[in-house]
């Protein structure tokens, strides 16, 4: 890698603080094409739907904008709006998380299981979990019961637990939905460079 991005950010914004402290991560990834990461974090996917437009045509020129979103969240006709938004305005690209942020969180085997205190055994790819938020919680509830991780109480705590471990490098290979994003980040870049 290593290239020159087409501008001097990577603007990604985002559904909720969760989002966007795991985004936070990715900041070597997005160093490595020579773009500062800069995250906007939104009240919620209807905040984000709503504001989607306007935000790609704001922050569009400085560099790339990615719309990251909880697919379990999206009601009828949000999809279409988050990909007309990203579509409108060179370059922005939307990135569906399939499920929820919990499954990419999760594909880092080994910081879910330095966080649990309980060796994360499957089912993997993440994307496959049905609920990834509620068996996320159940692992560190059961941790939190086997006296293994008492200090933690709240769900906030839980996903910062996890996030201080976390790599992409080790999640892109047991979550499909987050392989996707990074190989078509970095065929778009390429595209991105021409025009």
């Amino acid at each position: 890698m290593g290239e020159k991005g087409t501008g001097k950010y990577v603007t990604c914004i985002c559904e909720g603080p969760h989002d966007g402290l795991l985004l936070q991560r990715f900041k070597p990834f997005f160093d490595s094409y020579g773009l500062k990461i800069r995250i906007k974090v939104q009240i919620g996917i209807d905040s984000l739907v709503r504001k989607s437009s306007g935000l790609v045509r704001e922050y569009h020129v400085q560099g790339p904008v990615l719309l990251f979103f909880d697919e379990a969240d999206l009601k009828k006709g949000d999809l279409k709006k988050l990909e007309e938004a990203a579509w409108s305005f060179s370059p922005a690209m939307a990135v569906p998380v399939v499920r929820k942020i919990e499954a990419w969180l999760m594909a880092d085997t080994e910081a879910f299981s330095e966080a649990t205190g309980s060796r994360y055994s499957g089912p993997l790819p993440t994307d496959v979990i049905e609920d990834p938020k509620r068996f996320f919680l159940h692992y560190f509830r059961v941790a939190v019961r086997q006296r293994k991780r008492g200090f933690l109480a709240r769900e906030r705590d839980f996903f910062r637990s996890v996030i201080w471990r976390w790599e992409l490098e080790r999640a892109r290979e047991n979550n499909l939905s987050l392989e996707s994003f990074c190989s078509r980040f970095t065929q778009k870049i390429s595209q991105w460079r021409v025009h």
